[in-house]
């Protein structure tokens, strides 16, 4: 059987503070609780992001990166996932070039993180 998370429902009282709706209007009751975002969904792209970091993991550690460096593949990722997305094919490898984006993404955030603990 696989497992299949349920939609995470998150209380729209608890997420704004209890206070107003979306540009200050009331909320209505059935606003309450929506569905924020897929955990599935979630759950299945970080499975693909640890997938593509242990595929490059031959390149070695990040620790020692530039972050001009990591911002420029950063925005190469960007470009290819640009340039897929906007091709007139059908784009076969988008869900590669998305968890790339994000990768590059985290891995800038954690060299800032680790160098603030410095």
């Amino acid at each position: 059987m696989i497992y299949k998370p349920p939609i995470l429902f998150v209380s729209m009282k608890k997420w704004n503070g209890g206070k107003r709706g979306r540009k200050g209007e009331a909320m209505k009751e059935d606003e309450e609780t929506k569905p924020h975002f897929n955990l599935f969904a979630v759950e299945k792209f970080a499975e693909l992001m640890r997938k593509r970091l242990v595929e490059n993991a031959y390149k070695g550690a990040w620790d020692d990166l530039e972050l001009s460096f990591l911002y420029r593949r950063l925005t190469r990722k960007m470009d290819d996932l640009r340039d897929e997305i906007g091709g007139t094919q059908i784009p076969l490898f988008t869900d590669r070039h998305a968890a790339d984006v994000a990768n590059y993404a985290m891995i800038i955030a954690d060299v800032i993180r680790a160098k603030r603990k410095k």
